[in-house]
């Protein structure tokens, strides 16, 4: 996939503009890949249409869990990513919601207002959620979202 300059104006007082366009216009190709701006979330490995700066293509994978973290005695939520081979993880963030998801709170989860912290991690085989001794978050359901290269 190769990436062509075209002009376009940031905002109406811009005295630079640029666009950058994926070949392919933008539709998936029969590889798979995408071209920049078209972007599908999936709980299968997609290629997002980006590059890293070492010009490696950046994929992305959707992880649901049906059970939050608990603290205290409980246990983390271990969610296998089904990545094969080594990666490296650029962003991994998500949503952590109740079950009528009148409460949503994002992943990772900073502690204010007294919420209880959720830390999300990579091991070899999976992403693993955490939190502090006194929450509970076993009844709560989502998904973790990961972009990431690899070698």
């Amino acid at each position: 996939m190769s990436l062509t300059k075209r002009m376009f104006r940031l905002s109406p007082n811009s005295k630079r503009v640029y666009k950058f366009e994926a070949e392919g216009g933008g539709e998936q190709g029969e590889t798979g890949e995408t071209g920049l701006g078209v972007l599908n979330y999936s709980e299968s490995e997609q290629i997002t249409g980006f590059l890293w700066t070492d010009n490696r293509p950046v994929f992305v994978k959707v992880l649901p869990f049906a059970v939050g973290p608990k603290g205290g005695l409980g246990a983390p939520t271990v969610i296998p990513h089904g990545i094969t081979g080594d990666f490296t993880i650029l962003t991994m963030n998500g949503i952590i919601f109740t079950s009528d998801k009148a409460e949503q709170r994002p992943l990772p989860l900073v502690n204010v207002f007294n919420v209880g912290p959720i830390q999300v991690e990579k091991s070899i085989g999976d992403i693993i959620l955490t939190t502090d001794d006194n929450s509970n978050y076993s009844d709560w359901s989502g998904h973790v979202i990961i972009q990431y290269v690899k070698p």
